[in-house]
């Protein structure tokens, strides 16, 4: 009786108290452009969910406005769900960033939902499910991200949701408690493939300590790993072939180049520096000082708890994570996936802490104004990332109510740069191109294709990348066409 009434009731005055208290933090900035911390990512992801509501929502097509309007705007680079589930809200209600915003603030709280259940589950410490959520929702990060427009809060909210019900069913033999397993972990892999294979190596430890070895050849075990990784196998072969089709070999698991994009080399592995801003970006994003404190108290003090291997095999597989993914995570939103087990750790060393004073009120006081001074502290690491460059936007907004309607344009950069920011602030379909790619021909091909005007950007920079590259007079050709913007350091020319 007691559990059921933790569970229904005070599980849910709980986190909805979490919720009250951290969505004001969600909703700073709320209705500003997609022009914070990494925007490029932000406004790739919007681009996909406006060319959904535009065009129709097909999962295997995602369009760029930045590769123009050939066939090499189509590009696949995770299965689309989330963009699909904005472009919906578009249909419905109307487009606005705030419908991106939205799906990712009511991700984390979900996922905060699932990491409480987790914690609780493998703990029985309603103490430490209560701090794992909170110190999941108030870690900077996510503090910034559970309101950017990205897709990763989706993915980690299907891969906490997914894991709590794997770990019911380990326990309950539950065939509800199966199909959602199966369900919320597919999508979850399906997402991004980077992230869920390595949360099958605490769950196959939860499984194994609670059956027996031999439970591992079970026909559900089977099924609960295979169809996951069968469905991302799947859909990453579709994706291979897609992206090569439309010219994009890059993003494909056989390119070396992406391989090296993600993994780095061993030479990074081997480097001070790289390890040192690592390090200090986990620290700063993921725990901050008082939070490393416990979570080191916690990785001392885990074997305490009765179903500690979880925890030990869930941190072992996000350092797993880390060491293999190691050059990607100069994108620190890479770090996401991280945290649940970062905070289950927290967590425990905060309760470990905390039953050091005897006295109920003394420890309820000094943890409330403990967490009072992590939630301030982590606003302030956060807030670098909301600053927007207002010039820029304004500068981009005001050249894409010069140029025509309904016209497709050349996007000039010193050196390549496929920033969805220029073509979704200027609203325009744009082909990127670096301005050494400039000639004749080329005009006369982009007109033929459809485009009608060239936009030189950061004209100086241009300049001074020709010159190093021996032609400085390469943009003199464009004297003999007209010239319809020259301020703030960009040119535009009609074709």
């Amino acid at each position: 009786m007691k559990k059921a009434l933790y569970k229904n009731k005070t599980v849910l005055l709980y986190l909805i108290a979490l919720i009250l208290v951290s969505l004001p933090f969600r909703l700073y900035h709320f209705t500003y452009p997609l022009l914070d911390s990494f925007n490029f990512r932000q406004t790739q992801t919007a681009t996909f969910a406006l060319n959904f509501y535009k065009s129709g929502i097909d999962f295997f097509h995602t369009e760029l406005d930045i590769f123009g309007i050939g066939p090499e705007r189509y590009l696949l680079l995770e299965f689309p769900l989330y963009e699909a589930l904005v472009a919906a809200l578009y249909k419905i209600f109307f487009v606005n960033v705030v419908w991106g915003r939205i799906v990712s603030i009511l991700a984390g709280f979900i996922g905060a939902f699932y990491l409480h259940q987790i914690t609780y589950l493998v703990t029985a410490n309603k103490k430490a499910a209560l701090y794992a959520a909170l110190f999941f929702l108030f870690v900077p990060l996510n503090m910034f991200y559970h309101r950017a427009f990205m897709i990763d809060p989706t993915i980690i909210a299907f891969l906490l949701a997914g894991s709590f019900y794997f770990l019911k069913y380990s326990i309950t033999s539950s065939g509800r408690f199966f199909l959602l397993a199966v369900l919320f972990l597919s999508l979850g892999f399906l997402q991004k493939g980077l992230y869920g294979p390595f949360w099958l190596f605490p769950l196959s430890v939860y499984w194994l300590k609670n059956k027996s070895f031999r439970s591992l050849f079970r026909i559900d075990f089977i099924f609960l790993i295979a169809v996951p990784l069968f469905l991302l196998f799947l859909f990453q072969s579709y994706e291979n072939r897609h992206n090569i089709t439309y010219n994009h070999a890059f993003f494909t698991t056989g390119s070396p180049a992406h391989q090296e994009w993600n993994l780095g080399t061993l030479e990074d592995r081997f480097s001070l520096s790289l390890w040192q801003f690592r390090l200090k970006e986990i620290l700063n994003g993921t725990m901050l000082k008082p939070g490393f404190i416990l979570f080191i108290i916690g990785l001392l003090s885990v074997r305490t708890f009765d179903k500690y291997f979880f925890i030990s095999a869930f941190l072992f597989s996000q350092i797993l994570y880390f060491l293999i993914l190691f050059r990607i995570q100069t994108q620190n939103y890479y770090q996401l996936v991280m945290i649940p087990s970062i905070s289950i750790l927290m967590s425990v060393g905060l309760v470990k802490v905390s039953a050091l004073f005897r006295d109920r009120l003394s420890s309820a006081i000094i943890i409330s104004l403990f967490f009072v001074f992590f939630i301030a502290k982590s606003w302030l690491n956060t807030l670098p990332s909301f600053y927007i460059d207002w010039n820029w936007y304004q500068t981009m907004t005001q050249i894409g109510t010069l140029l025509p309607e309904n016209s497709y344009g050349i996007f000039a950069t010193p050196g390549y740069d496929w920033n969805s920011a220029y073509s979704y602030y200027l609203g325009k379909k744009l082909l990127n191109v670096t301005v050494e790619d400039i000639n004749q021909k080329e005009i006369s091909l982009w007109q033929k294709e459809g485009y009608s005007f060239l936009i030189i950007y950061d004209e100086n920079k241009s300049l001074t990348r020709l010159k190093e590259l021996g032609i400085p007079d390469n943009l003199d050709l464009l004297a003999d066409y007209p010239e319809i913007y020259h301020r703030n350091n960009i040119r535009i020319y009609r074709i």
